[in-house]
């Protein structure tokens, strides 16, 4: 009566999982058959209500939030939905639905987590870009509690503006906001590079991966003076960062 998985790695080795249930997740539909929408002049398309960005429909006195308004179905978003509506309703103030910044978590072990565009987003929208990653193996914490796997990808504008980060590792749900508050306020990426994260944390990855952007930011140039300045002898590249 159990149900058995064989997994196949990338390099061949075979794994076999089994387990007494199979869950899929195969998405959700709002239930909103027979709640009389039509007749409250509530607009449908294709089985959805039709929101804008305030969450109100065509009806100015209905408002929707949470999965139903469609979009990204994360519980995060439905109460950041909740707060547009009650802000709309009771203090008639213009809020409008977070569309840019919207941060994710997969739960999977290790997990992976998201905010902004995707390197493949980027590519497909002809953005000008640069990729920076670092893995947790090089993280003293990570090294530590023995969960090394994983890394961090991070998005930056030539400028050094952050367009994305992803985050598959340990706590990666806890350490993506980070960026999420970085793009939101639209932090550069020397600023994080900068900021002091305590010691030994699996936060001082994020730091870690902008002091790779700041190394080859230097030019040949700079980077001969300040090897002379400070006399480094070769080890430039892991001081410039706390430069």
């Amino acid at each position: 009566g159990m149900i058995r998985l064989l997994v196949v790695a990338p390099g061949g080795s075979e794994e076999v999982l089994e387990a007494g249930h199979l869950l899929l997740a195969t998405g959700r539909r709002p239930n909103i058959d027979d709640i009389g929408l039509e007749q409250a002049g509530v607009e449908l398309l294709h089985g959805r209500i039709v929101v804008g960005p305030n969450l109100r429909t065509s009806n100015r006195h209905v408002y929707v939030c949470g999965d139903a308004a469609g979009g990204h179905q994360f519980t995060h978003v439905a109460e950041h939905h909740a707060g547009v509506v009650l802000k709309n309703i009771l203090f008639h103030l213009p809020a409008r639905v977070e569309e840019r910044v919207i941060p994710w978590c997969t739960f999977t072990d290790p997990e992976l987590a998201r905010v902004g565009l995707s390197e493949r987003e980027a590519r497909q929208s002809d953005i000008a870009h640069r990729v920076y990653t670092f893995p947790f193996t090089d993280i003293d914490r990570a090294q530590t509690d023995d969960e090394t796997d994983g890394f961090v990808k991070i998005l930056v504008t030539p400028g050094g503006r952050l367009l994305g980060a992803a985050i598959v590792g340990p706590h990666a749900g806890e350490l993506i906001h980070e960026y999420a508050l970085a793009m939101a306020e639209n932090v550069r990426l020397s600023s994080l590079s900068g900021m002091l994260h305590v010691y030994p944390t699996m936060a001082q990855i994020n730091r870690r991966v902008a002091q790779a952007y700041r190394r080859e930011a230097l030019t040949p140039g700079v980077k001969k003076w300040l090897k002379r300045l400070f006399a480094l002898r070769g080890r430039l590249d892991e001081a410039v960062g706390e430069i």
